[in-house]
This record gives C-alpha cells, structure tokens and sequence, in this order.
C-alpha cells in the first residue's frame, strides 16, 4: 500500500507540474512516514503566473480516477488557503491549493508589515505561512 501511495502522489505531482500556468510546487510537512488517514493531510502548494481553470484542474485529478477517490473542485477560494481542489490518497486527505504568484508576494509583504498578526480563516497562521516556505519540499 505504501508503494501505491507513494507512485499515486508521484504521479498526481507530475500532473499538475505540467501545467503550463505553474511556476512552483510545495508541499509543507514531511513526506514520510505517510500520514494514516484521518491523522494527517496532504498540503500542495501550487504557484502559478495564472490559476488553472476548473477543467484543466479536473482532467489532472481525472487522469488519476483510478487511485485517487473523492474528487471535488473549489472547495474554496480565499487568501489564506488560495482556490482549492480536494482528494483522497488511499483514504489520506490531499489539498491542493493553487495561488496566483502575484497574490502570494503582496501576502507575504503583508504578514512582514504586521497587517496579520494573529490565526485566522480556518488555522492560517501567517507566521507560521513564512515558516512553511523555509521548510517547504520544493518539487519544481
């Protein structure tokens, strides 16, 4: 199970990485060992020059139909978490999350000019945003 969860995450990062809109692709926390489902998450961080539309998204989720389940589409759209798609790894919650680059550098000067000091929008911790970058796996 382990090597299907590992070839199906692979996989579904190749897939958004070929879209030619995505610039930059992080995944914060570690990768291994594999979070046990309902004890840990996947967060893809996706940075783009332009935020793929619903159907390019969904034809990456698609092509993987077979080994990943749950599929849904803007879960949500905001700031703090950017427009997010959602699936399942072997029952292991995955977030993808794609931001404009543009977006993200304005949010970072914010955090850095103290306009968000403190939690909000769902455990989006600002601080704690300028940490994952540091600690952030690139893949591209």
């Amino acid at each position: 199970m382990k090597e299907r969860i590992q070839e199906t995450f692979v996989e579904l990062i190749n897939q958004i990485a070929g879209i030619k809109s995505v610039r930059a692709i992080g995944i914060s926390g570690n990768m291994k060992p594999f979070p046990e489902p309902g004890k840990g998450d996947y967060d893809i961080f996706i940075y783009c020059d332009n935020i793929p539309d619903d159907q390019t998204r969904n034809a990456c989720l698609k092509s993987l139909e077979k080994a990943i389940e749950n599929i849904k589409m803007s879960i949500f759209c905001n700031e703090a978490w950017g427009l997010s798609d959602y699936c399942t790894i072997e029952g292991i919650d995955t977030w993808l999350m794609f931001f404009h680059k543009h977006d993200v550098k304005i949010n970072i000067q914010n955090i850095l000019s103290g306009k968000y000091l403190d939690r909000f929008d769902n455990y989006y911790y600002p601080i704690g945003r300028l940490g994952m970058f540091k600690k952030s796996n690139g893949v591209i």
